[in-house]
């Protein structure tokens, strides 16, 4: 059980151990996280679409969410 109140229980919130950042799923989180044998973070307001739209964005929780649209 965690104790991080950033993650509670029940839900999809993810917490990257190697950067310390909060996603709101685990889709964002994967997509910040890259490599196979050696993980890297990669910032998430860096991570774009072939048109360079962000496809993340910090909401006023502190959770890394998509941009959807």
């Amino acid at each position: 059980m965690s104790s991080d109140p950033k993650l509670p229980p029940n839900t999809n919130y993810c917490k990257c151990s190697g950067c310390g950042l909060y996603f709101g799923g685990a889709s964002g989180f994967d997509m910040h996280r890259r490599g196979i044998q050696e993980r890297v973070c990669i910032d998430p307001s860096l991570i774009a679409d072939k048109a360079g739209k962000p496809l993340l964005r910090l909401n006023d929780r502190g959770y890394w969410v998509g941009t959807y649209g």
